[in-house]
């Protein structure tokens, strides 16, 4: 009885963090889920892991039927990713002072990684994975 109690709680408590709240179902039995992130693995990453939460929730096995990855962005790619860059430079080079600046430029440092991850923050997620697949 114990056995089944604990197993029957772990179920509900991984069913819980399933998460698949993109996923689109097709009355023909194939699937599709599409993600906008930041970089391109990501999108796909987070594509195939709400794929696989959805089959897992019906019992079932994944199988991708079809994967495209393109960017959308409102600025070319190359413009993008500079702007990521800087960003990022900005926020650890930032960080850096604040960490080590011993008093004379903590607080620049402070701004600077503050600002880094604002602006890094409002960039758009501009790499799509739309992935199409099926549950057996």
């Amino acid at each position: 009885m114990k056995k089944a109690i604990v197993t029957v709680t772990l179920g509900l408590i991984l069913t819980a963090c399933a998460s698949h709240e993109d996923v689109r179902p097709g009355a023909d039995g194939v699937h599709y889920v599409s993600i906008a992130a930041s970089d391109a693995k990501s999108a796909s990453r987070e594509a195939i892991k709400q794929a696989q939460s959805y089959c897992d929730s019906h019992q079932q096995g994944m199988y991708v039927v079809d994967e495209d990855n393109f960017y959308e962005g409102t600025m070319t790619q190359d413009q993008y990713e500079t702007h990521k860059t800087i960003a990022n430079v900005a926020s650890a080079a930032g960080t850096a002072l604040w960490v080590f600046g011993d008093g004379k430029v903590d607080d620049a440092g402070g701004v600077a990684a503050i600002a880094g991850g604002i602006y890094g923050a409002s960039l758009e997620d501009p790499y799509v994975t739309t992935l199409s697949f099926q549950c057996k």
